[in-house]
């Protein structure tokens, strides 16, 4: 089977005659004991005619995470992809393969909108009545006549197919409390275009989409599996917290994809980046997309990136790298900054702390990352920042005052160590206006991100002014206040030797 593989790399015409050649000589028996249990290549067997264009590398990853899925690896997968990425398609066939195979009894998809869910059930149930290589290999798994309706509007709520599999549509604002099918709960849930333009502006939605997302881990099978289609279009979404939570929990995985990444489409077979490139090559030009889409719906949908370039004031391009290792050769002074959530006012879970080492010429090496501390864990990391060498540690004066200054004095005098505090203060000018006063630093290619310890810093950058979390920018923006290059040496000595011959020395 691994011919089909390199098969599907190639051109489109190959693809077609070379599979359906080399499969439709096998029998009934050995092609379903080959492709029960193998997604990636029934897929490409049996929705031979989805496939215009060869497969992406990211498409043979998006299998292997459905692979995993089905096979308990991975209790919930989200495919946070660029619109027309066929993540979709693959949905759509991954739903019939379980009807197919019995790899599930009980089978709801879910949106925001019921009728989103309603069509891909409909596609479902067309492919069993007319694919031929489905009916051929499995025989008629559904076989009740629709009705007008459901014929017109190309949508059905719910199904029970002739093995036995029910498959139901259902909105996010309808509870997964109580689905049951016989004893069965449900145990796959596909959760499509439940983050909308719709219930991003809206606190309501977003928290009602929250919870049912919440609720399925109680109200389903114990083997039940969720996988998520979305796009990234807001950081202050159900998409973000998926995201967040991936972070801590191995069960999850987060697949994002964006229409260009490392400067070339990700699906290569199918788009070219500029207009130019589409008249030599026939391709769709990406260039073309963003011209019709506009910059911040293509930001949304094709990048995964909810922001608009025209309102950014940090660019990207400004970000510059430096490994931990080419900075610890340096002669840095050290020096950390907290912003915490402690402060009086401040409607964040996060800390955030910027440890900033500066070099001769006034450069900044900065590593800046969110922590959740609380009063202990925050004396205890104002110690860590001690013994990693910082010669000043800055905090802002109503978290220390208010929240831990007289416990650390305590704690200072029972382990021997007196890291020096700095308290800062804002002295009256807006937060805004501190972090812009990053952007001379920037755009002047003085500040470096420590590779691997920025994403939380770079983050809300990319998103200032619009961001909902500033932590950590704010902190690294009070650098200004303590932040200084290593003293010259060479100009001491001079100015020694000068004042010793004065005296006669």
């Amino acid at each position: 089977m691994e011919f089909i593989t390199e098969i599907a790399m190639n051109n489109v015409e190959t693809l077609n005659k070379e599979i359906l050649t080399y499969i439709q000589s096998c029998s009934v028996a050995e092609r379903r004991y080959v492709l029960d249990n193998d997604f990636l290549h029934w897929y490409t067997y049996y929705y031979i005619d989805y496939l215009k264009v060869p497969y992406a590398e990211f498409h043979y990853e998006m299998f292997n995470d459905l692979k995993e899925l089905i096979g308990g690896k991975l209790r919930e997968l989200a495919f946070v992809m660029f619109r027309e990425s066929a993540k979709t398609s693959l949905a759509k066939g991954f739903i019939t393969w379980m009807i197919c195979t019995e790899k599930r009894k009980y089978i709801n998809v879910d949106s925001f909108d019921k009728e989103n869910a309603e069509r891909m059930l409909f596609d479902a149930i067309l492919e069993l009545q007319k694919n031929p290589r489905i009916l051929a290999d499995y025989g008629e798994l559904y076989n009740t006549k629709r009705n007008s309706e459901e014929l017109t509007q190309k949508k059905i709520s719910n199904f029970l197919t002739n093995n036995g599999i029910r498959v139901e549509a259902h909105s996010t604002q309808e509870s997964i409390r109580g689905r049951l099918h016989g004893a069965q709960r449900p145990d796959a849930l596909i959760l499509d275009d439940f983050e909308t333009n719709k219930t991003k502006d809206s606190e309501a939605y977003t928290a009602q989409v929250a919870g049912h997302i919440s609720e399925a881990q109680s109200g389903m099978d114990a083997n039940g599996i969720v996988l998520y289609l979305c796009n990234y279009i807001t950081e202050y979404g159900n998409v973000n917290k998926l995201f967040e939570r991936s972070k801590r929990d191995d069960r999850l995985r987060v697949r994002k994809v964006d229409v260009i990444m490392d400067g070339k489409p990700s699906w290569e077979a199918k788009h070219c980046l500029t207009d130019a490139e589409a008249k030599l090559t026939g391709k769709v030009s990406i260039e073309d997309i963003r011209r019709k889409l506009g910059p911040q719906v293509f930001n949304a949908e094709m990048m995964n990136l909810p922001i608009d370039e025209d309102s950014q004031e940090f660019s990207q391009t400004w970000f510059k790298t430096v490994t931990r290792q080419e900075v610890l050769g340096k002669n840095t002074r050290k020096f950390a900054l907290i912003d915490s959530a402690m402060s009086k006012g401040s409607d964040s879970d996060n800390s955030g702390v910027a440890r900033v080492y500066v070099d001769s010429e006034n450069k900044w090496f900065v590593s800046g990352k969110k922590y959740r501390v609380n009063a202990k864990s925050l004396i205890d990391l104002l110690f860590q920042l001690h013994d990693e060498g910082m010669e000043q540690i800055g905090i802002e004066t109503t978290a220390y005052s208010e929240g831990v200054k007289p416990y650390f004095e305590e704690e200072c005098r029972k382990r021997n160590k007196y890291p020096r505090i700095v308290e800062l203060k804002h002295g009256g000018v807006q937060k805004e206006t501190r972090i812009r006063g990053l952007i001379p630093r920037y755009s002047n290619g003085d500040i470096f991100h420590i590779q691997g310890e920025c994403d939380d810093l770079e983050n809300e950058l990319l998103r200032f002014p619009k961001s909902k979390h500033d932590d950590v920018m704010d902190a690294l923006a009070y650098g200004a206040q303590i932040c200084a290059k290593p003293y010259d040496t060479s100009r001491f000595q001079q100015e020694e030797i000068q004042i010793y011959s004065e005296i006669g020395i």
